[in-house]
């Protein structure tokens, strides 16, 4: 009963690990995805700007 116990609280600690990873690179990506998003953006900006400059 006790190994039982244990492997549980193992496997409910490996699993917490394991979500709050999977929750932090997931943040993480979406930051990163924002962050190219107005990159690209304000690329776009100045290339418009370039080509009315011309």
């Amino acid at each position: 009963m006790a190994r039982f116990v244990a492997l549980l609280l193992a496997g409910l600690l490996i699993n917490a690990t394991l979500g709050a990873a999977t929750t932090i690179a997931f943040v993480l990506l979406c930051a990163l995805v924002a962050t190219c998003r107005v990159t690209m953006q304000r690329a776009r900006q100045m290339q418009a700007e370039d080509a009315g400059q011309v």
